[in-house]
């Protein structure tokens, strides 16, 4: 018996191997051993197509990807997405890489924006216009990019965005640029400089989306204004100098990040802060030039009088910022991790809620006491 089901094991063996070697696919991979061959369906668009039958040379899907090198978001998009999609694709993906720094390449971008329709408040980097649509930020042109290609690709091409007075023979990169043609940035210190100095201090926010775009809008402006010297502090950092600034601008009640100060101006949020409302004041400047007001900001004085208002807080107003504060994500999500903790530690329903209430009260009295000034 043991005989029989050994010989009919092996005959098994040997038909399956033979299958197997028969296979075309599988003994093209066994006949190419450093050739991947992948029998799985190319995904292209909302359905699946095999490999070998696309169109013979399509059109190209053409499209313009605005970036900026000091952008970590933009970058990430370029290495994890547009330059591994151009190796896929080769010749049936043409994305245009515009860098802002440059001035002309920069006002490109504001002529797409206004025939677009993008709002102040949506301004942002990266950005990208393909196939009628406008994506702003790494996470849009992410989930969106793949998509449209294989689809564009599948339907003969994307042509160009419809852009006035766009050619893309004048979009403007290192390749092309004069030798001598001259970037500034807000950290250029003193090289675009000349004639009378017009002192802009800008205040900023690590990890903030909008501070990337108006450090655009200044480098843009330092093209056109070589005067323009522009200071960056960090709004954690110099919150004082930027309260003691939006006070003498009468703006103290507005005062956050993105902030931007020329003489007695304030440019306070990505709203006001566009190269159209700025360059009004660099005009009006630009003669006679704008001093460093915040020489005369005293430290000591600042530092002493946001302690005042500090001290002027009632009770009542330190009792509801902290319930305003612990309605955040974090101290739910601590709080039902802390939960279901003791739920599987064994506890019951009574004492989950007794130790729950305690735990939630600690947390405020915490806040109760800081708040207080202990």
């Amino acid at each position: 018996m043991n005989t029989i089901f050994s010989q009919t094991r092996s005959i098994f063996l040997i038909a399956t191997i033979l299958v197997v070697l028969l296979t075309p696919g599988t003994a093209a991979a066994y006949s190419n051993p450093g050739i991947s061959q992948d029998p799985t369906p190319i995904p292209i668009g909302p359905g699946m197509i095999q490999p070998g039958t696309l169109p013979c040379d399509p059109d190209q899907v053409h499209g313009l990807y605005f970036y900026s090198q000091d952008c970590e978001h933009c970058m990430a998009v370029l290495n994890d997405l547009i330059y591994p999609m151009q190796n896929e694709f080769g010749t049936k993906l043409h994305i245009r890489l515009v860098e802002i720094d440059y001035a002309d390449n920069y006002e490109l971008l504001i002529r797409a924006e206004e025939h677009y329709d993008v709002s102040s408040a949506d301004r942002a980097i990266p950005t990208l216009f393909i196939n009628g649509e406008v994506y702003i930020g790494e996470d849009a042109i992410r989930e969106n990019l793949r998509p449209i290609v294989e689809q564009g690709i599948l339907a003969g091409g994307i042509p160009w965005p419809d852009i006035p007075g766009f050619d893309p023979n004048a979009i403007i990169s290192e390749e092309n640029a004069a030798a001598s043609a001259e970037i500034c940035t807000i950290d250029g210190g003193d090289t675009c400089d000349t004639g009378a100095p017009i002192y802009a201090a800008y205040f900023y926010q690590t990890g903030c989306d909008s501070c990337s775009r108006v450090e655009a809008d200044l480098a843009y402006l330092r093209s056109k204004y070589p005067t323009l010297i522009v200071e960056k502090y960090n709004v954690y950092d110099d919150a004082a100098l930027g309260i003691w600034l939006a006070e003498r601008a009468n703006r103290a009640d507005d005062f956050h990040s993105p902030a931007v100060f020329i003489g007695t101006e304030a440019y306070i949020g990505e709203d006001e802060i566009a190269p159209a409302a700025i360059e009004t004041a660099l005009q009006c400047y630009a003669t006679e030039g704008s001093p460093r007001v915040w020489e005369a900001f005293d430290e000591e004085q600042a530092r002493s009088n946001v302690q005042d208002q500090f001290r002027n807080m009632s009770w009542l107003t330190v009792v509801i910022a902290g319930l305003v504060d612990g309605l955040n994500p974090c101290a739910f999500a601590t709080l039902i991790f802390f939960i279901s903790y003791l739920t599987l530690s064994g506890r019951k329903g009574k004492e989950v809620i007794l130790v729950g209430i305690a735990f939630t009260l600690g947390v405020f009295l915490a806040y109760l006491v800081i708040g207080l000034g202990f």
